[in-house]
């Protein structure tokens, strides 16, 4: 069930976010696709407070997160 929620969101990130985006806008795009506040607060504690440039960016900080 978790991978699946991992696959949603890199979807999302992939698919439905417009890049550059800064952190919070890649967070409030989730929370507004419905993601739960905890997938939200999950990726936060990942991403740092910059402006990425491509979706890769993104899941490299995210991938980061399972290593942990």
């Amino acid at each position: 069930m978790e991978e699946m929620k991992h696959e949603s969101l890199e979807e999302h990130i992939r698919g439905h976010v417009n890049y550059p985006a800064s952190r919070d806008q890649i967070l409030t795009s989730c929370l507004a696709e419905g993601f739960s506040k905890e997938e939200a607060e999950m990726a936060n504690s990942h991403l740092q407070d910059k402006t990425y440039n491509s979706a890769e960016e993104v899941m490299e900080a995210l991938h980061h997160m399972h290593k942990h």
